[in-house]
């Protein structure tokens, strides 16, 4: 299972509040890196939110997540878990903080195309 692709989890919290980011996963081979789309004062956007291996075969992986504080954002480690629940889903966490669902974000979600304009393009 290709986990490559932007996803989204509602679970997320820094400073006790609950809140909705993205992350882009790169999966390549067994190895897994995902990066805050969004962020938060704990672990701000552009870094890496968890790294680890997922092996072939496997619904269940090893990660080591970046964690912080407000005061010392993205500066610390906590080793964690990964599992699949299908294509579109997997849960993650650790002993130390609440599981996540993350869900996968289809691509004209997570890029969303103008639509075409209709008309001569002549104000009226």
């Amino acid at each position: 299972m290709d986990l490559t692709g932007t996803w989204e989890s509602a679970d997320y919290e820094c400073r006790g509040t609950k809140r909705t980011e993205r992350v882009e996963i790169s999966h390549v081979e067994q190895h897994l890196t995902a990066v805050k789309i969004t962020g938060d004062d704990c672990v701000p956007a552009g870094f890496g939110t968890f790294t680890g291996r997922l092996p072939a075969g496997s619904s269940v992986g090893a990660i080591m997540w970046t964690t912080g504080t407000p005061r010392a954002p993205a500066s610390a480690q906590a080793a964690g878990f990964l599992m699949v629940v299908d294509q579109d889903t997997f849960r993650a966490g650790s002993e130390h903080m609440s599981d996540m669902t993350f869900t996968r974000v289809l691509d004209r979600e997570a890029h969303p195309k103008r639509s075409p304009s209709c008309g001569t393009g002549v104000a009226r």
